[in-house]
C-alpha cells in the first residue's frame, strides 16, 4: 500500500473517491440502483484513512471528496448535456465542458465534507465526523441541482419515515453513519489483536463494537420508527380529500416553439387542452414547464 502522504497515496484516495461517487450516482435516475448509495460513505472513509491509525493530507483529502462529487455529478446529471445541446443549439464539446464545470460545481459539497471529517480526525473518529461532516456541508454548500446522499433511499419508504423528523440532513447523517460504521467494522475486525491484550479477554470485539452498534442503530432506529409512522401516514392519506390532476402534453418540438408562425395555434391548442380536463372532471392542470418559453 502506498503511503498516505505519497503521489500513490493521493492518487489512491482519488480512484476511491471516485468510487463513491459512482455508488452514490447509481442510486440516481435512470439506472435507480438504491441500495448501491449505501458504499459510497465508506468508500470515502477508506480514501480518507488508509488505515485506522493514518490519514491523507488535506490535500488528498481534498481531491477524494472533488472526485466523489464529481463522480455523482456525472451520474445524476448527465443527462445536462443533451439538455444544452438540444435547448441551447451548443455543439456536443462545448456542452460537454459545460457539463463538466457544472459537475465541478457540483463537489463543492462533498470536498467540504472530507477536508471538515479530515480536519477534526484526530478529536473525532472518522466513523462519527464522516456523516456528520457529509449532512452539514450538504446542509450548508449550494448545488444547482442537488443530490444529497439521503434521496438515495427515497424508495425505502418505512426508512425515510424519519425524514419529518430531521429532514434530509438526518437522513444523510443515517445513511453515512450505516455506511462508515460498517466498513470501519469490517476494517477492526480484519486487524490482529495487540500482543499484550490476551485475545480471550475480549478485546479484539471491543475495539470494533462501537461502530457496529452506530451502524445497527443507523438502521434499525429508522426502520423501527417508519413501522411505527407509516399506519398513522397511510391512514391520514386516506382520508384526506382527493384532488383530481389533469396533465396537459401537446408535444411541442423546441424549433417548434421557436417558429413565430406557429405560436398562435400553439397558444390555441394550450387553452382548448385544459378545457378538455375541466370537462372529465379535473380539479388542477399542469401545463408542460416550456408552455410559453
Amino acid at each position: 500500500m502506498s503511503a498516505p502522504g505519497t503521489r500513490g497515496g493521493v492518487v489512491r484516495a482519488i480512484a476511491l473517491g471516485l468510487g463513491t461517487g459512482v455508488a452514490i450516482g447509481l442510486a440516481g435516475a435512470p439506472r435507480e440502483l438504491f441500495g448501491a448509495a449505501l458504499a459510497g460513505p465508506g468508500l470515502l472513509l477508506l480514501a480518507l484513512a488508509p488505515s485506522p491509525d493514518t490519514l491523507v493530507p488535506w490535500r488528498g483529502a481534498m481531491l477524494a471528496g472533488t472526485a466523489a462529487g464529481f463522480a455523482t455529478g456525472a451520474l445524476c446529471c448527465a443527462w445536462v448535456i443533451d439538455l444544452l445541446t438540444t435547448f441551447a443549439y451548443m455543439p456536443l464539446p462545448v456542452a460537454a465542458l459545460l457539463g463538466a464545470l457544472l459537475w465541478l460545481g457540483q463537489s463543492a459539497p462533498w470536498a467540504l465534507a472530507a477536508v471538515l471529517a479530515r480536519a477534526v480526525a484526530p478529536a473525532l473518529p472518522l466513523w462519527i465526523g464522516l456523516p456528520l461532516a457529509i449532512s452539514a456541508a450538504h446542509t450548508l454548500a449550494p448545488m444547482i441541482f442537488p443530490w444529497r446522499l439521503g434521496v438515495s433511499l427515497t424508495p425505502w419508504i418505512p426508512f425515510v419515515q424519519c425524514a419529518e423528523l430531521g429532514g434530509l440532513p438526518l437522513l444523510d447523517f443515517l445513511v453515512a453513519a450505516f455506511s462508515c460504521g460498517v466498513v470501519e467494522v469490517m476494517r477492526r475486525a480484519g486487524r490482529p489483536a495487540e500482543k499484550k491484550v490476551p485475545v480471550l479477554a475480549g478485546a479484539p470485539r471491543e475495539r470494533w463494537h462501537a461502530p457496529a452498534l452506530a451502524a445497527a442503530a443507523a438502521l434499525a432506529l429508522p426502520l423501527a420508527y417508519g413501522a411505527v409512522r407509516l399506519p398513522a401516514v397511510r391512514a391520514e392519506r386516506d382520508a384526506a380529500p382527493l384532488l383530481r390532476v389533469g396533465l396537459v402534453q401537446p408535444f411541442f418540438t423546441v424549433e417548434d416553439r421557436r417558429d413565430s408562425l406557429l405560436r398562435g395555434p400553439q397558444h390555441r391548442l394550450l387553452l382548448a387542452m385544459p378545457r378538455e380536463v375541466e370537462g372529465a372532471g379535473g380539479d388542477l392542470v399542469t401545463w408542460p414547464e416550456s408552455a410559453y418559453a
